[in-house]
């Protein structure tokens, strides 16, 4: 990031206006700039992997939705269990 900058800077000297910000601030712009196109291409980059990522997904059932339906058959066990404890008492 840092020799991008330098090269940004140097490839970019003719075009400073003393008139509008001093050398450091010009500087410093350029170097915000560089480092939010940086994340902007990062965040672009991890949305493309997503997308490739979901093109492999499965059609196997959701390992949460399994879970689910392993609660919901152990609470009718027991709720059948309480009430034929309860009918036969």
């Amino acid at each position: 990031m840092l020799q991008e900058s330098y090269l940004r800077v140097w490839r970019n000297a003719a075009s400073y206006n003393p008139a509008i910000a001093s050398p450091m601030a010009w500087m410093a712009t350029i170097v915000r700039h560089g480092a939010i196109d940086a994340l902007r291409k990062r965040r672009f980059e991890a949305a493309a992997n997503e997308d490739e990522i979901l093109t492999f997904a499965s059609d196997d059932p959701d390992p949460i939705d399994e879970l689910d339906l392993a609660d919901c058959a152990r609470w009718r066990w027991r709720l059948s269990q309480s009430s034929r404890r309860t009918s036969a008492g």
